[in-house]
């Protein structure tokens, strides 16, 4: 019997947990995420197990034997972690993150999308405009996918020109409408009602649509968040200083933008070509 109580209060600790979550300042996507956590480390506990240092790492060593990736186990503490220290259990762990480059996407690829888009002929073919929209907006604001969804038509001021975007941890910015962008954000903002989401379509369907257009464009593994890779990387080309690049994109860290250095190709190439001609005579070296 005791063993039942055990269970049904760790299920119930972890149930209240998530729900207090939803008031944090973490993303919608995030606390789903961290709420699959731990509803799998409850699971992992069973009837007799218990909230400690032990288990939890015992869990993670299940996944990590199961060939979870480092990135994927780091998701698992830190949901785990702070629900743990309400327990009054300290959990620490250390991951080697894995140095990753995001995807280069280049304008030939986006013109490509974009033409997909286009020559849509099927019958939502009437949903073109508004897919258009969401694709430049992606390209030419950096945006992340939530603050894409999250943004309402009181977001755009397009007298101003700018876009007020809501980050991570509520954090503000303005990001400002190029031409390009406002030439088609201008119709569209005009055909749908004042005060209401500028795109009002779920994530999964969002990352479904970018999906069928790149593949009808023959531009592999394009999602999202590759657009916003393409808007830095674009501006690193164009020559714009970095904690510009920083501020536009909304990153804490320098660190984080200034990755999109050793993506670009021309950025590279321009480096190396100061390197010194040893093919001239002595005296000009």
């Amino acid at each position: 019997m005791q063993s039942i109580i055990n269970q049904f209060s760790v299920a119930a600790q972890v149930a209240d947990y998530i729900a207090d979550l939803s008031l944090s300042d973490l993303s919608p996507l995030t606390i789903s995420r961290y709420a699959a956590c731990l509803r799998s480390y409850a699971s992992y506990l069973g009837i007799d197990g218990a909230p400690s240092e032990y288990t939890a790492k015992s869990f993670i060593g299940q996944l990590r034997a199961r060939g979870l990736s480092s990135r994927s186990l780091s998701i698992y503490y830190h949901a785990i972690r702070p629900f743990l220290a309400l327990q009054g259990v300290i959990l620490k762990l250390k991951f080697k993150r894995a140095s990753r480059l995001p995807g280069y996407t280049s304008a030939a690829q986006v013109a490509a999308v974009i033409r997909a888009v286009q020559s849509r002929s099927d019958n939502w073919q009437q949903l073109s405009h508004r897919d258009i929209a969401i694709i430049y907006t992606l390209a030419y604001t950096g945006v992340r996918r939530a603050e894409l969804l999250s943004l309402t038509t009181r977001n755009i001021d397009l007298n101003a020109r700018t876009i007020r975007v809501i980050g991570k941890g509520d954090q503000e910015r303005i990001i400002p409408i190029c031409d390009h962008l406002y030439d088609v954000l201008l119709p569209y903002c005009k055909s749908i009602p004042n005060s209401t989401r500028l795109f009002p379509i779920a994530a999964r369907r969002l990352c479904a649509l970018i999906a069928r257009y790149a593949e009808v464009a023959a531009v592999p593994h394009l999602h999202p968040h590759n657009f916003r890779h393409f808007f830095a990387t674009q501006l690193v080309e164009s020559g714009v200083p970095l904690h510009a690049i920083q501020k536009l994109l909304g990153h804490r860290d320098i660190s984080t933008t200034a990755m999109y250095l050793d993506l670009v190709p021309a950025h590279l190439q321009r480096a190396v070509d100061k390197l010194p001609n040893f093919n001239q005579p002595r005296s000009m070296l």
